[in-house]
């Protein structure tokens, strides 16, 4: 993350604030009553250690979180954004274009998924995420900050 520009920065954090807000439900309607508490429990904790930097082991929490519940939009999302954090681009990749993720639709996670692709050079990828951004957002501040990045880096 350290790599991101103070716009990415800000949707990161935006995320983290916001993101109850984005998911209106964390868990899907396959998780048993009796895995709820503990998957909410893995998802808040993988949340705050993503919030703290603590990639590594937001990573775990999150994955132990997939498990249970595999169709979370939520928990594909936040383990995405811990592994392009931590530099693991291409299983980064994965969880982003999971497809309980990928149906949401959250240019926070469009612009994760660009970056992730950007730094393994799949410059056709990332413009395709990038300008997703764009036309998602109604000032496409974000993604045209980040597709300024293709012209710089060719």
């Amino acid at each position: 993350m350290s790599n991101l520009s103070a716009a990415h920065r800000r949707v990161f954090l935006v995320f983290i604030v916001f993101s109850p807000i984005i998911f209106a439900t964390s868990r899907s309607a396959s998780v048993k009553n009796k895995n709820y508490n503990e998957f909410n429990a893995l998802l808040d904790r993988g949340t705050q250690q993503l919030d703290a930097k603590q990639y590594n082991n937001a990573i775990q929490s999150l994955r132990k979180a997939t498990l249970i519940d595999p169709d979370s939009s939520s928990a594909h999302f936040r383990l995405g954004i811990a592994l392009e954090a931590s530099g693991n681009y291409r299983e980064a990749i994965i969880e982003l274009q999971h497809p309980s993720t990928s149906k949401e639709r959250v240019p926070s996670a469009y612009l994760t998924l660009g970056n992730a692709e950007f730094h393994l050079g799949h410059m056709q990828n990332a413009r395709r995420a990038w300008q997703t951004v764009v036309d998602m957002d109604g000032e496409g501040t974000w993604g045209k900050e980040a597709l300024e990045k293709l012209k710089r880096n060719p």
